[in-house]
């Protein structure tokens, strides 16, 4: 008589990565979503990713350590179910605006020294040279702020090496 296979319990990884030029968002083994960056010709040569929450009422800053000029910021957020759908939004504070967000968001640019476009300056990271003066900074430095009593989870993916072919 055979015996039965042994089952063990595992853990069901949910979250976003890279596979080569394809951004996939994953639960265990099944892909969820998935968007091809191959056919735009977009290259992202180095990133860092993390998963984390932002509890409520409080923020969260976004770093660039360990990269160069960031020029791909994705950013995914996840709401409890026992927050109202019209309540469903944090917020982006980037050089003293206020810019919300919903579920995903994602920023481009390709940081150029040489280019007149503001647009094709990347995203500074770092507010006021390095130290945190206010959540309002006036050059640099990108805060995601909880407006809510709980807590929100967010993935987030910082990119430098970001260009379009």
């Amino acid at each position: 008589m055979a015996t039965p296979p042994i089952v063990c319990n595992t853990i069901d990884f949910e979250g976003v990565i890279f596979q080569r030029c394809n951004l996939q968002v994953i639960k265990g083994s099944t892909v969820i979503k998935e968007m091809s960056l191959c056919d735009t010709d977009i290259t992202i040569n180095n990133y860092s990713s993390f998963i984390g929450c932002v509890y409520g009422r409080s923020s969260l800053l976004l770093s660039s350590e360990g990269l160069n000029e960031i020029s791909f910021i994705m950013i995914k957020a996840t709401y409890p179910a026992s927050l109202p759908v019209y309540n469903r939004f944090i917020n982006i504070i980037y050089n003293g605006k206020y810019l919300p967000m919903s579920n995903l968001t994602i920023f481009t640019g390709n940081p150029s020294n040489t280019s007149p476009y503001l647009y094709n300056k990347g995203w500074d990271l770092v507010p006021n040279g390095g130290e945190i003066q206010s959540p309002f900074f006036q050059e640099g430095g990108m805060l995601l702020y909880n407006p809510h009593n709980v807590r929100v989870n967010i993935d987030v993916i910082l990119a430098d090496g970001f260009s379009i072919q």
